[in-house]
């Protein structure tokens, strides 16, 4: 037996990585996924086989023939992008020969395709559709005889069985295709038919996806990559790809070659990354797929998606759009700040560069005593959230993402334990987390901590642009991710300080709500001259500590 590979079906919304991805086209995009298709029909007894594509790029062709399985023939042709599937059939009718596997745009997971044979040489059909008693997107109804004849191919509302793309062709039946372009489902099957030709359906137990569409595509690259064998989950990290420890993976999930994960990272359950994906710390992937070359920002979060470097599709949705993403990290603002804002900033990274030189020797000493308290890292970094410029989406994070720079107050394994503290809370259950007795922050911590000194590496924050001298404190990510209401969500319309409004006006000592008011007023009321008089009113706040700890 023949099989036949036609690559061209794919859904429109798809077009944009059909046509320009780096790896070719769907559904033959990513070597395991191409390894997995091939070796399904090599248990299938195909032992010859011909993909069909509108462009082959080099690594695509190189990727098929590395993954053809010992004892299959296999070969690439092009076509053209206008001629459908049925004019496929006609342009490559010298490979149909014998009884051909036609695939079109449809991904074998398993399939039972002995018993569609057997009924397609019991009935001596022309061709026989295999069926789905499963709906799929884009898929069309049929009706069958008694006899197990094709009756019709329209889409009633309640139908019986579904189409795929998966077809058994005699050799003559390409005798009866027309001249003019045509998709073999929607309009071959049926002029057959109507001319009173043999045309056989049979329904048959197995698992198939259609990969022209995104969550077709999202079940296929899952099934090939991650599904396991007697119901084990696979855990695959590439040997060409780096995982950084602190990074949680959990199965089922494939990491392929060259891709990068970093700090506090999470990928899984049910998610790919193809081939040279970026996923920044704090990124989480879960029952997604990460095509070829994109970076994922961090701390962002990506559930049932179809994602490229240039966009993403929403599987859940199949008939949602294909969304742009200029901006791989997504939540840093994309707009340029005002020329005022840009002045301030200046000046502000000026001071904190004058800053840092003049306490270097105050800096160097701090780290050299919180070392000898508690050896390890004398930085602790944080992903926290800044300004937004953006115009607000809901429920999307409205603030950049960045990493905060601070003195180690704490043990090093602090972060690990702060599920376990959240009970204690100084805000009960709210969005802010404060203890009012840590037990995790060290002897010096405590003074650094009284003394704000371990917020001076946050000058350096000051000088990468992350930061301003004044603004609204930094939230960490599960934080902001808590600020579900426009109006606290605008204080992420302000840059992020050191210093500000709450910390002038008690810090800890306030309740969660007084800080989310202040943090709000100060972001509608906020001038050049107000900034200048907190940071003034900073210097005796820190000399009385109040509400630092």
């Amino acid at each position: 037996m023949k099989g036949l590979i036609l690559t061209g079906s794919a859904h429109a919304a798809l077009a944009p990585i059909t046509f320009t991805a780096p790896l070719g086209a769907l559904p033959l995009l990513g070597e395991a996924l191409i390894a997995h298709q091939l070796r399904r029909l090599s248990r299938l007894g195909v032992e010859d086989v011909l993909v069909a594509m509108h462009h082959l790029p080099a690594p695509l062709e190189a990727a098929i023939r590395s993954a053809t399985p010992e004892g299959m023939r296999v070969s690439v042709a092009l076509e053209s992008a206008l001629s459908g599937s049925g004019g496929a059939l006609k342009a490559h009718a010298a490979f149909l020969s014998q009884t051909t596997l036609v695939l079109s745009g449809d991904v074998i997971d398993w399939l039972d395709l002995e018993g569609a044979i057997a009924h397609h040489r019991a009935t001596g059909a022309l061709v026989t559709a295999v069926l789905s008693p499963q709906a799929s997107p884009g898929a069309l109804g049929a009706a069958l005889t008694t006899g197990g004849m094709l009756k019709s191919c329209a889409p009633p509302e309640r139908p019986e069985v579904w189409h795929t793309g998966i077809y058994l062709v005699e050799p003559a039946a390409l005798d009866h295709l027309p001249g003019t372009p045509c998709a073999i489902g929607r309009e071959w099957l049926p002029r057959l038919s109507a001319q009173g030709l043999r045309v056989a359906g049979h329904v048959a137990e197995g698992a198939w996806h259609p990969a022209g569409t995104p969550l077709g595509y999202h079940q296929a690259q899952l099934a090939a990559l991650c599904a396991g064998t007697a119901g084990d989950a696979i855990l695959h990290v590439d040997p060409g790809a780096l995982v950084h420890p602190e990074a949680t993976l959990v199965p089922p999930c494939w990491i392929g070659p060259g891709c990068r994960v970093g700090r506090e990272g999470r990928i899984g359950p049910h998610a790919v990354l193809v081939r040279d994906v970026e996923v920044a710390r704090g990124a989480s992937v879960e029952r997604s797929i990460v095509l070829a070359g994109t970076s994922l920002g961090k701390a962002t979060r990506w559930h049932d998606r179809l994602v490229w470097r240039h966009g993403s599709f929403d599987v859940d949705r199949p008939q949602a759009p294909f969304e742009p993403s200029p901006d791989p990290e997504v939540l840093r603002s994309t707009m340029r700040a005002p020329r005022g804002e840009r002045l301030g900033q200046l000046l502000d990274s000026s001071l904190a560069i004058v800053a840092l030189l003049a306490l270097s020797p105050l800096l160097l000493a701090i780290s050299l005593f919180i070392y000898l308290d508690d050896p390890g890292p004398v930085i602790f970094t944080q992903l926290r959230v800044g300004q937004d410029r953006r115009a607000w989406r809901e429920g999307s994070l409205r603030g950049r993402v960045f990493e905060l720079y601070k003195f180690r107050t704490m043990v090093r394994d602090a972060e690990r334990r702060l599920s376990a503290l959240k009970a204690h809370n100084h805000y009960g259950d709210g969005a802010f987390f404060k203890l009012t007795h840590d037990p995790r922050i060290t002897r010096l911590g405590r003074f650094l901590r009284a003394t704000s000194l371990d917020e001076l590496p946050q000058l350096l924050n000051v000088a990468l642009g992350d930061m301003r001298l004044v603004g609204n404190r930094p939230l960490p990510v599960y934080e902001a991710e808590a600020l579900d209401e426009d109006w606290q969500r605008l204080r992420f319309s302000c840059p992020a300080g050191i210093t500000g409004l709450w910390q002038i006006s008690g810090r800890s000592d306030l309740s969660e709500k007084e800080r989310m008011v202040l943090d709000s007023y100060y972001s509608v009321t906020r001038t050049f001259w107000s900034d200048w008089l907190i940071l003034l009113k900073t210097i005796p706040a820190l000399l009385l500590r109040r509400g630092a700890r």
